[in-house]
């Protein structure tokens, strides 16, 4: 009865919705194939108002917590029957061969050329992908969703009704998911502070020959921080007529276009126009540049982008003496404005931790490394085979970490840092972190409905993945309502400690104390270290902020859980050069601070 109705309503929504949109698809069953939730997604939001009603005393407010479970679980199943998953105007890859959408504009410079390529025999389109993030949800993984949202309506009602076993397996499972993740993150941590498993130092030096490496730079109304790219660039070591630079600019975002060509952009630069089409993405940029390069190698670089001058040396020198194997290198992250606000420190810290720690202990395992959106350095023929960027997916990098893993490829860390611009407006940073998770939740949806099925493989890796990029996405929509469970514990002991209490037998207990203790601990101490480990260390007493960062993430999940049901393709446009604006300390948390002079 139930999923009857929720899928009349459905219904009506998904008419409405295709009647006013140009590029929907028509209505019928295949709406229903598409659903935007994931089960994870649904497994966090049960477990939140699971710790709510937990911590309720017996009788009406219990019974008014269930409530709130139930009607939980209702929203969510028809949220997933509302969401509707459209075809964009322009199918994967076919927007390389788009010719119609404008003619390639005459440059002012006689250093560069506008770029828009016809199709040409050399220039094969991209290979399509087995699966991409343009379906969000299988008609299975809709199903699933029902089926916890189900289980969580049946747990609910059984502890009101007094039976807290069902209850109780549910605390249990949290509490094992914490402990493993913390295990998990412990052993990456410990990993990572040994020298021989980090991919060899590479010394530039010169040779005789250096083969074309191509920069891709998409931007979109970044003409606040044009001009220090094009400084940051032309100061990189590496011979100029082995260097193709290319910047993608939207074909509607006539005030970069104009500026780039008003600027005397060095000879390496090109400007191409990217046909103006959907879905409006960054890897669907991408792609359109990686059908112009050249190069033998490619590297992304976001627009505020400062990378170390030898970093393109030391990416073909590490190419060269690693195993064909490794098909992209990641340049380590950092923040040349750590220090303009407190935002920035935190920011810092939390990139030190996973760029320095996280991901060099994730390359100790061999296992799949999500990738930094910027300064990725790929053998170029690779990349093609594997189809390039899915153009749909708001954290094309992640995804495509996972799929060189599954393709038998390895990722190494690049002994060489780039530095950007650390996010210091809380609403702006919300924004950016919420597409973010929106894209990890996506990736996570994309492999886990197809290549890499616990029916066909037994790769231990499988469950690396689903810490990584599922648990880190869904710990932050556990997180605030088990703080508030454990607070309220605390506070109201008297009233509600017994029926907290009766939720831990021993076994269970003792698990989550040391979840609490030494997780919170470990975390806090990764904050600092990671500071320390950059020899920032007068932003180590700010790692003891770290909860009050951590709440911020959680806000950002729930715009991105309502995006990913709403608008999952929509890029959240984050705003740079707020640094220049403020005039803050150009610093990159290194003594010199050569990099940006």
């Amino acid at each position: 009865m139930l999923n009857a109705f929720f899928t009349r309503a459905a219904q009506k929504a998904v008419l409405s919705k295709r009647m006013r949109s140009r590029n929907a698809i028509k209505a019928g069953p295949s709406a229903f194939r598409r659903a935007k939730v994931n089960a994870t997604v649904l497994v966090a939001m049960a477990v939140n108002e699971i710790v709510f009603a937990i911590t309720l005393r017996r009788g009406d407010p219990l019974f008014i917590a269930s409530v709130a479970g139930i009607l939980c679980g209702a929203i969510m199943a028809s949220g997933v029957h509302h969401a509707i998953s459209y075809r964009d105007s322009a199918p994967q890859n076919t927007d390389l061969e788009t010719t119609e959408h404008g003619r390639s504009r005459t440059s002012q410079s006689t250093h560069h050329a506008d770029r828009r390529p016809p199709p040409t025999p050399g220039a094969a389109a991209l290979p399509a992908l087995a699966h991409d993030a343009r379906v969000t949800a299988t008609r299975c993984q809709r199903w699933v969703v029902l089926s916890l949202a189900a289980l969580l309506v049946l747990v609910l009602a059984a502890a009101a009704a007094g039976i807290r076993t069902p209850l109780l397996v549910v605390v249990a499972l949290v509490t094992i998911l914490y402990l493993v993740d913390l295990l998990f993150c412990a052993y990456l941590m410990t990993g990572s502070m040994r020298g021989n498993n980090r991919t060899p130092a590479v010394n530039p030096r010169e040779r005789e020959w250096w083969p074309t490496y191509t920069v891709l730079c998409p931007m979109y109304r970044e003409t606040a921080v044009l001009p220090q790219f094009v400084a940051a660039i032309t100061k990189l070591d590496y011979p100029a007529e082995s260097l193709q630079v290319l910047l993608l600019l939207e074909e509607d975002d006539h005030e970069t276009i104009d500026f780039a060509r008003g600027m005397d952009l060095p000879g390496s630069f090109e400007i191409v126009v990217v046909p103006d089409s959907q879905p409006k993405t960054k890897p669907k940029a991408c792609n359109y540049g990686l059908h112009v390069g050249r190069g033998d190698y490619l590297v992304i670089f976001d627009a505020e982008d400062v990378p170390e001058p030898d970093q393109l040396k030391k990416a073909v020198l590490a190419f060269a003496e690693l195993p064909g194997a490794v098909a992209c290198l990641q340049a380590p992250l950092n923040f040349y404005n750590p220090r303009q606000n407190v935002l920035t420190r935190l920011f810092t810290a939390e990139y030190s931790l996973w760029f320095d720690l996280m991901l060099v202990g994730l390359q100790r395992l061999r296992g799949p490394i999500p990738l930094g959106g910027t300064s990725n350095h790929f053998r170029v023929e690779v990349l093609r085979g594997l189809g390039g960027w899915d153009p749909y997916n708001v954290t094309e990098d992640a995804d495509l970490g996972i799929r060189l893993y599954k393709h038998g490829f390895r990722t190494g860390m690049l002994d060489s840092t780039t530095y950007e611009e650390a996010n210091p407006d809380p609403r702006n940073w919300i924004r950016q972190r919420s597409r973010w998770i929106k894209g990890y939740l996506q990736t996570l949806l994309v492999h886990t409905r197809g290549g890499w099925d616990l029916r066909h493989t037994r790769n231990p890796h499988f469950f690396t993945f689903l810490l990584v990029i599922g648990g880190k996405a869904m710990v932050n929509f556990i997180n605030p309502l088990m703080w508030a469970a454990t607070v309220s514990y605390f506070l109201f002991r008297a009233s509600i400690g017994p029926s907290i209490e009766a939720l831990y037998p021993a076994p269970v207990f003792y698990a989550a104390v040391i979840t609490l203790v030494f997780g919170n601990m470990l975390f806090v101490y990764t904050f600092l270290l990671g500071s320390a480990r950059r020899g920032n260390y007068d932003l180590i007493k700010y790692g003891l902020l770290a909860p009050l960062y951590w709440l911020m993430m959680s806000a950002a999940a729930g715009k991105a859980l309502t995006q990913l049901i709403r608008n999952p393709h929509y890029w959240e446009k984050t705003k740079h050069g707020l640094h220049l604006d403020a005039g803050a300390d150009q610093t990159a948390g290194r003594r010199d601070n050569e990099v940006l002079r």
